[in-house]
């Protein structure tokens, strides 16, 4: 996942809003469905920064200039998409479900599993936003699923659960990633606010750690019970298993939506 894209979505996801680096990686990360139209001049005006920052930007990331960087860009989406092309079509989804059973320790349905995560990509599918909140180390995890589904068509980014998630429409969808409960804790006021606006918010994880008094628009209830690494462990295979099922009813070209 060493690419340029996992660069800029690692800056959006754990950097400060208010800075040049967020505004320049969120704006080439949003409009990279035609970076080849993306010019300098769009990069500066529309992420607020000078010519200058957005040397110094390109620079920092290793990179001569912005046309260079714009190249790299390109060349990456194009292998990637490759790469998941191959490795979709070739992809055994039972090995996965197998792999998530060996680890739980809890039966699971596996029926009800599919569907649930069906319907969870469907509400990806037709939001027009995607947020991940979560702890530090689920976050981390979800980096590779995040540059697979840019790669699909769908920008998805994470918020840090000890910082705001801010204001968001009601086209947003918001993933809640908790085994423990924290993170309904920590964004308590944000959700039911969420939930007065008609923002769909979707959670994965341990239902026990789910206060009673917050009703989620889905949840994926994990296989697990009291073991929060091993809860951990499975994040990979359950994102892995999620963007198998996406890019099976939307990957295809004709379904791509930026």
């Amino acid at each position: 996942m060493n690419t340029v894209v996992s660069l800029l979505l690692l800056i959006v996801c754990s950097s400060f809003k208010n800075t040049s680096d967020y505004a320049i990686s969120y704006y080439l990360l949003s409009n990279i469905s035609h970076i080849c139209d993306v010019s300098r001049t769009d990069v500066c005006e529309n992420a607020g920064v000078s010519n200058r920052v957005l040397s110094m930007f390109c620079s920092t990331l290793g990179y001569k200039n912005y046309s260079d960087l714009k190249l790299a860009l390109i060349k990456t989406i194009d292998i990637r998409k490759l790469q998941m092309k191959v490795h979709f079509n070739n992809a055994d989804p039972d090995k996965i479900i197998k792999a998530i059973h060996a680890l739980s320790n809890v039966d699971m349905d596996d029926a009800r599993f599919i569907q649930t995560i069906d319907q969870i990509n469907t509400y990806i599918y037709d939001c027009k936003k995607v947020i991940i909140v979560g702890a530090v180390y689920p976050e981390m995890l979800s980096l590779h699923y995040m540059e697979d589904m840019l790669m699909m068509g769908k920008f998805i980014h994470s918020s840090p659960v000890n910082t705001s998630i801010g204001e968001v429409e009601n086209d947003t969808l918001v993933l809640m990633i908790s085994f423990t409960g924290r993170v309904y804790i920590e964004h308590y006021d944000e959700i039911m606010k969420f939930k007065e606006n008609n923002v769909s918010i979707v959670g994965i994880g341990n239902p026990n750690s789910l206060p009673e008094q917050i009703h989620l628009t889905k949840y994926l209830e994990l296989p697990f019970k009291g073991d929060v690494e091993i809860e951990n462990a499975c994040i990979p295979l359950v994102l892995q298993y999620m963007k198998y099922r996406y890019y099976q009813t939307y990957g295809d070209t004709k379904h791509v939506r930026i």
